[in-house]
């Protein structure tokens, strides 16, 4: 029994010998019924079992490669998502190097401005208008 055996080449033969038998009185039968025609029954039930087999091993395949599908696809979200997060760290990071300077460059246009006016170097009408770019720069509330 260590042949491989084919099944349909097996039923072809079955049909063929079927097709071109003729009822001999000699011909084996098991508990009456020809062996040709168990062999034919059993030869069919293979056939569907097999095709039974076929498609549940399709049906467990096809989830196996949604499966898959769907772990790369969250894979590259997963990797997309990243590189957006790191994209908007270092955008912050940038901003934050460019928020400090742009404070450190406001703090020495106040100090300019205020040494100017306590210092007396400017003309009458000068005051008010380093009042005003003080009171735009910063609120009364933090001036005082």
């Amino acid at each position: 029994m260590s042949d491989k055996r084919d099944w349909q080449a097996d039923l072809l033969i079955i049909k063929t010998y079927r097709k071109n038998r003729t009822t001999s009185i000699n011909e084996q039968t098991i508990k009456g019924v020809p062996v040709v025609d168990v062999i034919e029954y059993w030869l069919q039930q293979y056939a569907a079992e097999k095709e039974r087999a076929d498609e549940l091993q399709q049906a467990l395949d096809n989830p196996r490669r949604n499966l898959l599908f769907e772990l790369h696809n969250e894979r590259a979200k997963a990797a997309a998502e990243k590189d957006q997060a790191d994209y908007w760290r270092e955008a912050t990071r940038q901003g934050n190097i460019e928020l400090e300077a742009a404070e450190s460059r406001e703090q020495k246009l106040k100090e300019a401005i205020e040494r100017y006016i306590s210092e007396d170097m400017y003309r009458d009408d000068a005051e008010p208008f380093f009042q005003q770019v003080l009171s735009t720069l910063y609120p009364k509330e933090a001036t005082e």
